[in-house]
C-alpha cells in the first residue's frame, strides 16, 4: 500500500500538467469565402519531422500534389505540413485526396493543430479526375464560387477518416514479400491440401 501511494505521489508530482488549452478550431467555411486559396491535392508521401515542443507527439510533413485549383494566389503548393498534439491533431493518408481552404504562401500549406480548413474527398479510391466531376463536395463548392450556395461543405463525409483513433489502412506487403516481412522464398513450402 505504501509502494503505491509513493508511486502515485510520484507520478503527479513529476509529470508535468498537461492541460489542453481550448483554441478555437478553425473551419473551412470560416476561412474559405476570403481564402487566398482553395485547392484540391492528393498526399504523395508522409514523414516525421521533430518537434520542438515536448508536448508535441507528431510534426509531419507531406509530399502534396496538386490536382485542381479553386482560386489561387499565384503559389505552387508541394508540402503540407501539420502537428498532432496530446490534445488535437489528425490523421493524413497517403494517396488520399483533400481539398483545403489556405492563405498559406507557397511552397508550403501549415496547418496548425486546431485547423479544420481540410476536408477529405478520398471516401473510396477513385479516378481523381472522375472524383473532381462528381463528388458533391467538389460541385457544392463550384456552387458557392459562383454565388448560388455557401461554403458549409464539412460533414461526417468529409471528416470521419480524419479522425486519429481510426486505426491505420491496410497496407499489402511489398511485391516479393510475405506479412512475415521475410521473403517468400525464404519460408517452407506450404503444405500440399489433403485430399477428401
Amino acid at each position: 500500500m505504501k509502494r503505491l501511494a509513493i508511486l502515485i505521489l510520484t507520478a503527479t508530482v513529476s509529470v508535468p500538467g498537461l492541460a489542453c488549452s481550448s483554441r478555437e478550431p478553425t473551419y473551412f467555411e470560416d476561412l474559405a469565402p476570403g481564402a487566398r486559396n482553395l485547392l484540391v491535392f492528393r498526399i504523395e508521401s508522409l514523414e516525421l519531422e521533430p518537434g520542438p515542443d515536448e508536448l508535441e507527439l507528431h510534426r509531419i510533413k507531406a509530399k502534396v500534389r496538386v490536382l485542381k485549383k479553386y482560386r489561387e494566389s499565384g503559389d505552387d503548393f508541394e508540402w503540407l505540413t501539420y502537428t498532432n498534439t496530446v490534445c488535437q491533431g489528425r490523421r493524413l493518408d497517403v494517396g488520399g485526396i483533400y481539398l483545403v481552404a489556405t492563405n498559406s504562401s507557397g511552397p508550403v500549406i501549415e496547418l496548425a493543430p486546431s485547423d479544420q480548413t481540410l476536408l477529405d474527398l478520398s471516401g473510396t479510391p477513385l479516378n481523381p479526375d472522375f472524383l473532381l466531376r462528381a463528388s458533391p463536395t467538389i460541385q457544392a463548392l463550384l456552387a458557392a464560387l459562383s454565388g448560388n450556395g455557401d461554403f458549409k461543405l464539412r460533414n461526417n463525409v468529409t471528416t470521419l477518416r480524419m479522425q486519429r483513433e481510426l486505426p491505420p489502412p491496410e497496407v499489402p506487403p511489398p511485391e516479393g514479400m510475405c506479412l512475415t516481412l521475410v521473403s517468400c522464398d525464404a519460408l517452407p513450402p506450404r503444405p500440399a491440401p489433403a485430399d477428401r
